[in-house]
């Protein structure tokens, strides 16, 4: 018994030190770590809109052969499936879809697109390790108006990088097509959204954004684009510190909230900071372990996503 006790020891000693953030996340036993995973329901409708980011937060798409490569895998596993695709846009280190399937097939579709992007990613850019940043997420959609503003979102998405007078000519998403600008690829059905979206005004839709559009809601990302020169300006009054300063300790506060939010790409994080691009995602990560372990910092880091929100 005492061995045994020794080993659970050493074990949840290991998993402590290799995994801070999966360990600060779950319940213990008396014999192992259980990470809380919140249930997905695939049950309420068979329309969902699905989407993930890339692991740590970095970029999973960084040439626009990579957009080309996982709309193809996309559409290969929605045939298998017998899946529908009915919108996506594809940013920098995230996805958005809608996808018309039975639960079941939208999870073997998208671990067929996960896994294969992943090992073909890795590939090219030699690396290893997760793309994503976990399993993909899904939300059900339940009638039209859901549906409607689903779109809505999904094709705004690109404006936090796109100036609006380049949205409809951005070619990594499906608002183009629904605005009768581009021929609808064969794996696209556009069955449905084309008889609630009227082409002559949909695009005046899509930038006419709310106060509920710029705000970083249930998960998602905000559409207005925030720059680092707000971040910066946000984080020095309250901090008191100019993060762009070279030994700055407001420095990795601003960058955790710079990569959270998407500002920019990590090279531009980088040439911001006066960093390299791997010392940006050291301090992204170093920013999210001390969101965890430091109440000061994440309540700083909290008011500073509220100040951006409310600018």
């Amino acid at each position: 018994m005492g061995l045994q006790r020794t080993i659970r020891a050493r074990h949840r000693r290991d998993v402590e030190r290799s995994r801070p953030e999966d360990a600060a996340n779950s319940v213990t036993s008396d014999m192992h770590y259980v990470t809380m995973r919140r249930p997905r329901d695939l049950d309420t409708s068979d329309r969902f809109h699905v989407y993930n980011r890339g692991a740590d937060r970095q970029d999973i798409f960084s040439l626009p052969s990579d957009k080309h490569l996982f709309l193809a895998l996309l559409a290969d596993a929605a045939d298998r499936c017998e899946a529908f695709v009915e919108a996506f846009a594809l940013m920098t280190n995230h996805y958005h879809l809608i996808i018309r399937s039975e639960g079941v097939a939208l999870r073997e579709l998208m671990h067929l697109v996960g896994s294969r992007y992943a090992a073909a990613y890795n590939q090219r850019t030699n690396r290893t390790g997760p793309v994503f940043d976990s399993r993909f997420r899904s939300v059900p959609i339940v009638g039209e108006t859901h549906l409607a503003a689903s779109a809505r979102y999904i094709h705004q998405n690109p404006l936090a990088f796109v100036p609006a007078a380049a949205l409809a000519a951005y070619d990594a998403s499906s608002l183009a097509v629904y605005l009768g600008r581009r021929t609808a690829p064969d794996w696209l059905d556009t069955s449905v959204l084309t008889t609630m979206i009227d082409p002559a005004t949909y695009l005046a839709v899509v930038l006419d954004l709310s106060e509920a559009d710029v705000r970083p809601l249930n998960g998602f990302d905000p559409i207005r684009r925030i720059g680092l020169e707000d971040i910066d300006r946000v984080v020095g009054s309250l901090t008191g510190r100019d993060p762009v300063m070279l030994r700055s300790p407001s420095k990795v506060l601003a960058i955790t909230v710079a990569t959270e939010l998407h500002a920019t790409d990590v090279m531009n994080v980088a040439e911001h900071y006066q960093l390299t691009p791997n010392s940006v995602r050291k301090a992204a990560r170093r920013g999210r372990v001390l969101e965890l372990q430091d109440v000061g910092f994440a309540r700083t880091k909290q008011r500073v996503i509220e100040f951006l929100a409310a600018a």
